[in-house]
């Protein structure tokens, strides 16, 4: 059984930005992204344990995963008491420095 994926709002507002870049800067492969994105997003909802561990000081059992295609980090919790996966950020790996986690 797959967990349950819901995006925080500054997580939502960073896909719609990455994704308004992605067509505008990617007219070749516009659907890149979002595919990418779905696939795994899919596979953190299979196996929530995927991603590689983040230390955060306030954000325990922080994770993120590459979408090597995109180039983008997602960084996600995974709430076992109600199997949902919280979707923190999705973050720009050329960027080289983390996302600012609310």
């Amino acid at each position: 059984m797959s967990a349950r994926v819901v995006l925080a709002p500054a997580a939502a507002e960073q896909l719609e930005a990455a994704q308004a870049w992605w067509v505008e800067h990617r007219p070749s492969a516009p659907g890149l992204l979002l595919d990418e994105l779905q696939a795994t997003l899919a596979a953190i909802a299979a196996l929530p344990r995927i991603g590689r561990p983040v230390r955060h000081s306030r954000r325990r059992n922080l994770r993120r995963v590459l979408l090597p295609r995109a180039g983008y980090h997602i960084f996600y919790q995974h709430d076992v008491a109600t199997d949902v996966i919280r979707i923190a950020a999705i973050w720009g790996a050329v960027r080289g420095r983390p996302p600012p986690l609310r």
